[in-house]
This record gives C-alpha cells, sequence and structure tokens, in this order.
C-alpha cells in the first residue's frame, strides 16, 4: 500500500486554490482548502496570475458524478475539485496542519463512547437557488449514505442515520465507533446537498443542473467536453477571486501537454509524473509534488478458503516489491503507508503501533 504523491504547480496556490476558497477576512476558517481525500496535484504557466477573470483547466478523464450520492456511483479524487467549487461539507480537513477545522459545521462535539456527533451549523449558508442551508439538509444528506454501499462501507463504516434535532442542529447516530469519522465528513462523499430541491426536481434534474452552497455555480457541461462554473458572489466565506472557470477533458496525454504549452489551458490537473517530469527544462510551466491524503492499494478476491491462511496471505503480501513500484513506475513520487490510512490521516495510529511490514523477500515466498 503506498501513499500518493502528486505533482502540484508553481500557481496552485495563486490560481487553484482561489477557485475553491473565499477571499473573507475571517481568520476563523481556512483561507486555502484542499480536499483531504484527492489529489490537487496541477501544472501551469507561470505567465498566468490569479487575479484573471477566467480560468480554463484540463483534466484527464470524464467525471464520475457531479451529484454525489445520487446513485451508486463512486467518486474519483478528480471529481473532489469541481465538487468542494460547487458544493459545502460540514467540517474542513486543513493539510497545512494536518487538523480538523469548522466549516458549515460552526461547532462539533462526540461523545465518549464515539457513537454519537452532534453539529451545530452556520447560519448563513444559502444553496444556488437562494434557500437556506439547514440540519434538514445535513441530515437528508449523511442518510443516503446506506443507499451507496460502495461509499458507505469503505469511507463511513458504522454509520447508522443522522436527524435534524433543530433548525441548525444534526445529530449523527453510529452503531460502532470510527475514528476517521471527522475526516470523512470532511471529504467530497458527503457534500451537502438540498432536499427541497431534489424534492423539486428528484435526481435526474439535480443531475441536469446541480446546486449547492459552494463558491461556484454550476452553468453548463457537455459530457466528454468541458464542465463551465462561474463564481458564487453571495458565498458565505467570501466571494472567490476568478469569475469564471471551464474544466476541459482532456483524455490524451499528449493533447493535455500541448494544450498548456499553447495556452489552450492554463492548468493541468493531476497529470501523471511521467508526463510532467518531461516538462523540466521549460521555462515557461512550473511543477511540484505535493502529499496527498489517498492511499492506492491492491485487493485480492477474498471469498477463497485459500484466503483463510495467514501464511498465504504472507506470501502474497512478501511478493511485492513496493520499493520497485515506488521508484521505478512512480519515479519515487509516492510513500509506503503500510495500512489503508496515509499518514497523516486523524485516527491512524502511530508508526510503532502498526503491525509489522512484510518487505519483498522472494525466498519468504517460496516457503
Amino acid at each position: 500500500m503506498m501513499k500518493q504523491k502528486f505533482s502540484a504547480l508553481f500557481l496552485t496556490a495563486a490560481i487553484i486554490l482561489t477557485i475553491f476558497s473565499g477571499c473573507s477576512g475571517n481568520n476563523n476558517k481556512p483561507s486555502s482548502p484542499v480536499n483531504n481525500n484527492s489529489s490537487e496535484g496541477t501544472v501551469s504557466s507561470e505567465s498566468q496570475t490569479g487575479t484573471k477573470g477566467s480560468i480554463k483547466i484540463g483534466i484527464s478523464s470524464e467525471f464520475s458524478n457531479l451529484v454525489p450520492l445520487s446513485n451508486n456511483l463512486a467518486l474519483s479524487n478528480r471529481d473532489g475539485m469541481t465538487i468542494f467549487a460547487l458544493y459545502d461539507t460540514l467540517l474542513w480537513f486543513d493539510t497545512k496542519t494536518f487538523t480538523l477545522k469548522s466549516w458549515v459545521a460552526k461547532e462539533w462535539t462526540v461523545s465518549d463512547d464515539g457513537l454519537t456527533y452532534t453539529l451545530i451549523l452556520r447560519d448563513d449558508v444559502v444553496f444556488h437557488n437562494g434557500e437556506k442551508l439547514t440540519a434538514e439538509d445535513a441530515a437528508f444528506t449523511l442518510n443516503l449514505l446506506p443507499e451507496n454501499p460502495i461509499i458507505s462501507t469503505q469511507n463511513f463504516p458504522g454509520f447508522e442515520s443522522a436527524e435534524a434535532i433543530d433548525e441548525y442542529t444534526v445529530v449523527i447516530h453510529m452503531s460502532a465507533p470510527f475514528s476517521a469519522m471527522g475526516n470523512a465528513l470532511a471529504s467530497y462523499h458527503v457534500p451537502l446537498l438540498s432536499k427541497a430541491y431534489y424534492d423539486e426536481v428528484g435526481w435526474e434534474g439535480y443531475q441536469a443542473h446541480p446546486i449547492g452552497s459552494g463558491p461556484y455555480k454550476f452553468i453548463s457541461y457537455t459530457p466528454g467536453s468541458n464542465l463551465k462554473m462561474e463564481a458564487n458572489d453571495s458565498y458565505w466565506n467570501g466571494a472567490p477571486a476568478i469569475k469564471n472557470v471551464e474544466v476541459r477533458i482532456l483524455p490524451d496525454a499528449n493533447a493535455q501537454i500541448i494544450s498548456l504549452e499553447t495556452a489552450e489551458i492554463d492548468v493541468l490537473f493531476n497529470p501523471s509524473i511521467q508526463n510532467v517530469t518531461k516538462l523540466d527544462g521549460n521555462d515557461e510551466i512550473s511543477w511540484d509534488s505535493t502529499d496527498s491524503l489517498l492511499t492506492t492499494l491492491m485487493n485480492y478476491g477474498s471469498k477463497s478458503p485459500l484466503w483463510t491462511d495467514p501464511n498465504l496471505r504472507k506470501a502474497m503480501a512478501s511478493a511485492v516489491n513496493i520499493d520497485a513500484i515506488k521508484e521505478n513506475i512512480n519515479l519515487g513520487y509516492t510513500k509506503s503507508a503500510t495500512i489503508m490510512l496515509a499518514p497523516g490521516t486523524i485516527g491512524r495510529p502511530d508508526d510503532e503501533d502498526l503491525p509489522d511490514k512484510f518487505p519483498s523477500d522472494p525466498e519468504a515466498v517460496q516457503k
């Protein structure tokens, strides 16, 4: 299992972060939100500035879903950029300090047994259609989780239900404690949806024209081509600095680089490390790398009775040469995570408390 380290552009702070965060002077809010479950890697031309009226961003593949929880599709990390632009989350994960911060939920408490979360919401958050966001919307969103087993079992184990206690208080009930629940509430898996809008238009209408309470409003989406958004001037955390955003879908790796070099796009989001290293020496394009809280792991079918043998599982673990993968495939831009929770994730055990690793050992495999 490896912790991914993604390429990131010279102008990430100047351009990307201003897109997804407001510009208010509220010092109690993080000024540059970064999704704790996605990578924010980008490549960009140094000739661009964060004060322009529009920006074009290239991504490598189609979005999985612009309305999370509206069906059984799982989101991918490329979706996080857009999800955080269109929607708000209850909490925010600050990747600079590796701490959870208030967001739409201005206060939250957890019971001693870890089975009850009580969240007090802000009263000034408004959906793009002008309706106020309330605890009813938060409970509605959270209660969609059991209908999506891919997300609920992997990212919210133990979640049972949510209820609105009053207009701005929502309580989450757990069947079992989950130490990383705070991270989950800050993830792109549960952006806050409008119950009233869903009741009015259904999922088909919601998917045709998504609304959230985020810093950007949906304008149009052409599958396979582009997504267009515009700044939400009424955003509770301050209007974004960049007015118009177009996300272009560029599946061909060579076309991505050419589009960047010819200024057809300003930013290339999360390109492959193999491609960005080819840009070394180009004075007009810069890139850097940043750690992500995303992990990639190899899964094997678990229904076979063979997998009940711990020696077989140890042998398979010893057969994987993680160091070779890190250095030869990912060019040194990954780290071993050992377990599913990446270093920095709230609730992750200290390294000394983790089980013994299984380094590559061909002889052990044969035994």
